[in-house]
């Protein structure tokens, strides 16, 4: 866990793509692994929706930071949770499977309010565009 707390804080340097949440699981953007994001909400003080398909099976890494909000992966649990005091303060760990959609579920995002998102692959897994 050590090592993803160091990780963390290097994500507070890297280049950050900017993306609207959506509306509901069918109107989310697919993020990509290893990319850090900043999520604007799609409307204020609404629940707001990414998605995520998993390239690989194994352990992956979810940082969030700025606004806090809550999040829930589908029906997945985290493994295990931690705290930072880095830009991404918390990081939790899920098992996904290979070939699997993911649907995230933010909490409401406030107006004006952005939200850190990155999902850190099993180290395997190269970075995939799928756009």
């Amino acid at each position: 866990m050590r090592a993803l707390l160091l990780v963390a804080l290097l994500f507070c340097e890297e280049t950050r793509v900017s993306i609207t949440a959506g509306p509901n699981p069918l109107d989310a953007p697919v993020l990509d692994a290893n990319t850090t994001y900043v999520v604007a909400p799609f409307a204020p003080g609404r629940r707001n929706y990414l998605a995520f398909d998993a390239q690989s099976t194994g352990e992956y890494s979810l940082y969030l930071g700025g606004h806090p909000v809550a999040v829930r992966v589908g029906d997945e649990h985290p493994a295990n949770t931690t705290t930072t005091k880095d830009c991404m303060h918390t990081v939790s760990t899920y098992i996904f499977e290979e070939g699997e959609r993911y649907e995230i579920e933010l909490g409401a995002i406030p107006a004006g309010a952005r939200v850190l998102f990155r999902i850190g692959a099993p180290e395997e897994e190269e970075h995939v565009a799928s756009r």
